[in-house]
């Protein structure tokens, strides 16, 4: 990746936070954090295992890097991560449970997992940033140390919860349904009427409401449009152009725990102002052929761009039939060949995150692997079936690439950092219908790139003074805009909300 994308990538990362500012003091630090719980009754860890079974909260304290917040609700969550022989489990905490209106850093929830499948204890938070990185809804992630009535429990990923905290940051308005694909959401036509959905999928906003029609229309529409006019029908409820990148980095990543495995761990959100689902991504620790679904570690690192491996999901079946779809779908693998699934834009990351989590690693003595196999994590392969994480990312690279080179596909950036020099004003940044972009002197040539370098709007001979960038057909992402005079090429990132 060139230096050039680099930037863009990091630049976007710290707009997208001056965007936010609940949890920023969590999320934004690099420090591994502190978690205390303190319960008072001396049988807690019976009542949690009984509340679990309910899906209730037990009320605690909890402190936060020495802040206390009292009287909060705390539970085990989880699937896999739950049912195991380890009393290292995972655990969500509810700050406004108990206490209407309590927070943290302005935060209501917040989950701590527990690492359980991951010697490397990197898969959540290097996925989880990759995809924040390029513009897609995920949660934020980073590290804490928990303990228990005063005993060290372990380093856990520290991760945002999906809520309506979480949908008014990322989207701007948060009334609209939010259904999570769990634990079965295939997205599978089960015929018109809304109780059918029920057991597949969970309904998080609206609840008093209970009005499915909108996900029955989604699934409708996914599995029952005639092929000629898919493309139409599904670009009215579903943004493609999210699913598409999540889609290519299922498979890049070889995330199987996913929709494009199991058919479920992901949320969607039927945005009150587009009027179409948002494609939001959730647990993603099994990533990088953790989850392997009966393969081995040189199979899931050949694992085919078309495949389902676990079975045909109808969203991405009907996509790789339409022509449109599985042209983008391609062109996203390639941007992520060349920029994001390289070691030269991971290794560093993964070295880096691996030197700031070690003492907290040597410390967790609830660890599920052993302190060498969280040493060796990075570059050899553990119990047989954990994938070692730079080989994987190298060889699956080499794969994936030789297919889309085959297709005749070019995965490059196709941007020139050298012509670069100064950022130009935009105001405002991000923006939903326009911005207004400040051009210092008479402009020979405007450029708006998209991440893959592919340009997209040109705009010659504009003269000093504001000239106002509408969005038009652009989807919400982050671009590139320069701008060419006669004594300087200006360059700036814009993102569309």
């Amino acid at each position: 990746m060139n230096k050039l994308l680099k930037g863009i990538i990091l630049f976007s990362l710290s707009l997208s936070a001056k965007a936010q500012t609940e949890g920023d003091a969590l999320f934004n630090s690099p420090e591994i954090h502190t978690i205390e719980f303190t319960f008072g009754q001396p049988s807690y860890w019976d009542t949690l295992e009984t509340n679990f079974s309910l899906d209730k909260f037990t009320l605690g304290d909890v402190r936060i890097n020495g802040t206390l917040v009292p009287d909060v609700g705390i539970k085990f969550k989880g699937n896999s991560s739950y049912n195991n022989q380890s009393d290292k489990k995972s655990f969500k905490i509810d700050m406004n449970e108990f206490v209407s209106g309590q927070e943290f850093d302005s935060l209501k929830r917040l989950n701590l997992n527990n690492g359980f499948k991951d010697p490397s204890f990197l898969r959540e938070k290097i996925t989880l940033d990759v995809l924040k990185e390029q513009g897609l809804p995920a949660p934020r992630c980073t590290y804490a140390n928990l303990y228990i009535n005063g005993t060290l429990w372990g380093l856990y990923m520290l991760v945002e919860e999906v809520n309506k905290k979480f949908l008014d940051q990322r989207f701007g308005e948060d009334v609209g349904n939010l259904f999570k694909g769990d634990p079965h959401g295939n997205l599978n036509w089960q015929g018109p009427a809304d109780s059918a959905y029920y057991n597949d999928y969970e309904l998080k906003t609206n609840e008093n409401a209970n009005d499915w029609s909108d996900l029955v229309n989604l699934i409708n529409v996914i599995n029952n449009t005639p092929d000629n006019n898919f493309y139409n029908e599904l670009e009215a409820v579903l943004n493609t152009e999210t699913f598409i990148k999540c889609w290519a980095n299922y498979v890049m990543f070889v995330n199987l725990d996913s929709y494009l495995g199991t058919g479920h761990n992901y949320y969607i959100y039927h945005d009150s102002v587009s009027d179409v689902f948002e494609w939001i991504n959730w647990d993603v620790n099994e990533s990088f052929g953790n989850f392997n679904a009966g393969m081995n570690i040189s199979q899931l690192k050949e694992l085919d761009i078309y495949s389902m491996p676990m079975g045909n999901k109808p969203l991405i079946a009907k996509m790789l039939n339409n022509t449109t779809y599985k042209s983008r779908y391609e062109e996203y693998l390639c941007y992520l060949t060349a920029n994001i699934f390289t070691g030269e834009h991971l290794f560093q990351k993964m070295d880096s995150l691996q030197n700031r989590i070690e003492s907290s690693v040597y410390a967790d003595t609830k660890k599920f692997f052993t302190n060498s196999d969280f040493d060796n994590s990075l570059t050899q392969n553990v119990a047989g079936t954990i994938p070692a994480l730079k080989p994987f990312i190298t060889e699956r690279n080499t794969f994936v690439l030789n297919i889309l080179e085959n297709l005749g596909l070019v995965c490059t950036t196709g941007l020139d950092e050298t012509a670069l020099e100064k950022n130009i004003v935009i105001y405002p940044n991000p923006f939903a219908e326009y911005t207004i972009v400040d051009l210092p002197e008479a402009t020979q040539e405007l450029n708006l790139y998209d991440l893959a370098g592919r340009r997209l709007l040109t705009e010659t001979n504009l003269p000093a003074g504001n000239y106002r960038l509408q969005k038009r057909n652009l989807t919400a992402g982050t671009y590139l805009l320069t701008v060419n005079t006669t004594h300087k090429t200006y360059s700036q990132l814009i993102i569309i909300n």
